[in-house]
């Protein structure tokens, strides 16, 4: 999430917030599913590009995510 809360540049009119995750059933239980809402607004074209090949590469940081 980190990842593209830091893709926000709002001097380029450029916002990203990741603002709903969904997953599990309950505490200290590991989730089967998991999800969450991004909401990016962009000025330029160029910025929607930058975006799109930022969560074209995003990748899990545990192998047996996908």
């Amino acid at each position: 999430m980190q990842t593209l809360h830091d893709a926000t540049d709002l001097a380029a009119g450029t916002s990203v917030n990741v603002g709903v995750v969904h997953g599990g059933t309950r505490a200290n239980v590991v989730a089967g599913e998991a999800r969450a809402e991004v909401d990016v607004r962009v000025r330029t074209g160029a910025e929607q590009a930058r975006i799109d090949r930022l969560v074209a590469g995003l990748r899990a940081h545990d192998p047996r995510a996908r």
